[in-house]
């Protein structure tokens, strides 16, 4: 029941040391690695094609992307389709070696497909994939042509990037963060920079017990919802997508593409459902849309030298 992850993840919040907690647990446990496949890789392949409609010639681009988090995937798949370099960062370190070798087998495993769907060569996924072991971390990524930085503000980052992307992240930040990162991206894009977010709207508490609508969580008030999500990790912020499309145009960017995308189970579950009252004159659809995909670009040129 999500009732008991919820009071088990805020206690664990509580603890210290959480990065030595779940080394610790690893070894106990065992090596445990679950990659949602159908999130990841389909993302992977949307960051991709999104990326290309929009104009960016992934050959040789830098690409920064929010919250890696464990496993990342994506990165390396933007590698095999041409990038030169990918910045990782996430606001706490959760990358480490093993959870590297593990995001590097899941995509070594899909090649073939891989290869096939970018055009590209077996050998030349697996020359991507290559790296020596028994190196340290950042030696590692160094050779996956990937960096790792933690509790890193794009505001003080001496770098210049072609894409700022992120995957199911912008919906655990809290709206004043948004604005935030969304001001600061556009210092860091080159000319003809893009931004393009993967936004997941459901509740995220659907996601381990089935019973749950992926909309329950907009029958709360605030102040109940920021009791339940006294973890951090627990957070979401309930933004829907009319509130992201605008947020991105108060920044200064215009829309190059975006993809909503309704659900129709949310829908019906919405017309039985006892809103919070901040969510009760909203649009239905909007609420019912439970994925996003943004990609803008600057209104203006960027502050950022070529």
């Amino acid at each position: 029941m999500w009732q008991v992850d919820c009071a088990k993840n805020t206690l664990t919040a509580m603890l210290p040391f959480q990065q030595r907690l779940r080394a610790l647990k690893r070894r106990i446990a065992g090596k445990t690695h679950q990659i949602h496949e159908q999130s990841v890789y389909s993302g992977g392949f949307d960051q991709i094609n999104f990326l290309t409609e929009a104009g960016l010639d992934l050959r040789d681009s830098t690409i920064l992307e929010i919250g890696t988090g464990w496993y990342p995937v994506i990165p390396l798949m933007l590698r095999a389709a041409g990038a030169r370099q990918v910045i990782l960062t996430d606001a706490h370190p959760l990358l480490d070696r093993e959870t590297l070798e593990a995001a590097v087998d899941f995509v070594a495993a899909r090649r073939t497909d891989l290869a096939e769907r970018l055009c590209t060569t077996v050998e030349k996924i697996e020359e991507t994939l290559a790296f020596p072991h028994d190196t340290p971390l950042n030696e590692a990524l160094d050779a996956l042509g990937l960096t790792y930085r933690v509790q890193a503000s794009l505001k003080t980052m001496d770098v210049r990037v072609d894409a700022i992307i992120s995957h199911t992240v912008l919906e655990h930040v809290p709206p004043p963060a948004i604005v935030e990162l969304l001001e600061q991206s556009r210092d860091i894009l080159r000319p003809g920079g893009v931004i393009s977010h993967g936004i997941d709207h459901s509740d995220h508490r659907a996601h381990r017990d089935a019973r749950l609508s992926r909309v329950d969580f907009l029958r709360y008030s605030d102040t109940i919802w920021g009791l339940l999500c006294l973890n951090p990790q627990d957070y979401t912020n309930r933004l829907r997508h009319s509130d992201y499309v605008a947020m991105v145009d108060a920044a200064g960017y215009d829309l190059a593409l975006e993809r909503p995308i309704l659900d129709s189970g949310a829908r019906k579950d919405l017309n039985e459902m006892e809103l919070a009252p901040r969510f009760q004159s909203r649009d239905p659809d909007d609420l019912a849309v439970l994925w996003t995909n943004i990609l803008a670009r600057p209104r203006t040129p960027s502050k950022a030298a070529v």
